[in-house]
């Protein structure tokens, strides 16, 4: 079963590809070989990945979920996470775990 450690990764390894992916797209669209739409694509399909995330994450496991958040923490100090997606992300997590414990 996975554990805090794996969530910390995941969390970690899923913020950096993104981060990555970002300038590698804002590299081709400021070099003009692909139209300012690919990045308006890219933050659109960030936002539904949110709801992909609500979706999945009651059947993470209590700690994966501590170690996920933490990973994710660190992302948002380090200023790769926008403000609004740690904010709704964190409600998420804090929501899915209330209902565990109560």
């Amino acid at each position: 079963m996975p554990n805090a450690l794996n969530g910390f990764v995941t969390a970690i390894i899923g913020v950096l590809n993104g981060t990555i992916l970002y300038y590698f797209l804002k590299g081709f669209v400021d070099a003009g070989i692909l139209g300012g739409q690919w990045l308006i694509l890219y933050d659109v399909l960030n936002l539904l990945t949110i709801f992909a995330f609500v979706h999945a994450t009651r059947y993470w496991g209590t700690f994966y979920l501590f170690g996920w958040w933490f990973g994710f923490d660190i992302m948002w100090y380090s200023g790769l996470v926008d403000g609004l997606e740690f904010a709704i992300d964190s409600a998420v997590l804090t929501l899915v775990l209330l209902t565990r414990f109560l």
